[in-house]
């Protein structure tokens, strides 16, 4: 097993690297990507600091990539910037990839279920809820509703 340093201190290391998410400019056909793209750690940053190669692009903590298949067939990712933040990214089969756009709240500990798929509507698949959790371990739920709106976080 691994041994990974204290949340408070990759916290520390990540404000200080100054690291922020960069949302790249690309054409529809670029993001064209059908598969999960696979983070890589970023070069020259702290170790639990990652990016995904590519389009997608972006720097996030490392385990906090979740991956959702949109109905229309298309991928939407979530991940935990290094500030902590929710942010998410979409590819649309008219729009190509979106850029990267925060959904707020503050979201830790990294591959423990934060952030990920909290439940989806089983009648609407375009309506969901990602959860992420807290510094004190609470779960938080940030609902999609079916319109492509977004609640605010809401205690699990």
């Amino acid at each position: 097993m691994v041994k990974r340093k204290p949340w408070w201190l990759r916290a520390a290391g990540s404000v200080v690297a100054c690291i922020a998410l960069v949302a790249l400019a690309v054409t529809p056909a670029q993001a064209a990507e059908t598969d999960p793209v696979p983070a890589a750690p970023l070069a020259g940053a702290p170790d639990d600091i990652c990016t995904f190669p590519g389009v997608w692009g972006g720097t996030f903590l490392c385990d906090s990539e979740y991956w959702h298949r949109l109905p229309h067939g298309h991928l939407q990712v979530f991940v935990i910037a290094p500030n902590h933040v929710a942010f998410t990214r979409w590819d649309s089969p008219t729009n190509g990839l979106s850029a990267w756009t925060s959904l707020g709240g503050q979201c830790f500990f990294p591959g423990q279920d934060s952030i990920d798929l909290a439940w989806i509507n089983g009648s609407n698949a375009w309506n969901f809820a990602i959860q992420c959790k807290s510094a004190s371990y609470d779960v938080w739920r940030k609902q999609r509703y079916a319109n492509g709106t977004w609640s605010n976080w809401y205690r699990a």
